[in-house]
């Protein structure tokens, strides 16, 4: 139930903010008996303040600050049976028959996708000093 933000009362029959496919608790109303021009302003205020602060506590779940690069971890296991582990910030799977990763350093380094028995790319907590 989407409750009025002056009385607590069901706004479902009067004015609603918010996308249509989240929840309820993301979304904002006033009842008919609350639906003014001014009344619509704080909600609307109060709706962007509740988006911002579930945008960032989404981002502090995930560990990572928003626009730092995430790094991942790639682990190779070859037919003939070596093994490689490495950072890496891309991998992708061409239609060459190539696996390109993108390193770091900015370098790109391809491996024969033929030759490959198993891939696997996880993605690097962030060191301690990188949070914040």
């Amino acid at each position: 139930m989407i409750r009025c933000h002056a009385c607590g009362a069901d706004a479902s029959t009067g004015w609603v903010l918010g996308f249509v496919p989240s929840p309820d608790n993301l979304k904002m109303g006033l009842c008919r008996e609350h639906d003014t021009p001014d009344n619509r302003k704080l909600v609307k205020t109060a709706w962007r303040a509740l988006m911002e602060r579930e945008i960032r506590a989404m981002n502090e779940l995930s560990g990572h600050k928003a626009g730092a690069v995430l790094r991942w971890r790639l682990d190779i296991a070859f037919i003939d049976g070596g093994t490689v582990t490495q950072d890496c910030l891309e991998c992708i799977a061409t239609p060459q028959s190539t696996l390109q990763v993108l390193l770091p350093d900015g370098t790109l380094r391809f491996y024969p996708l033929p030759q490959i028995r198993r891939y696997d790319l996880r993605p690097v907590p962030a060191p301690a000093s990188d949070k914040a």
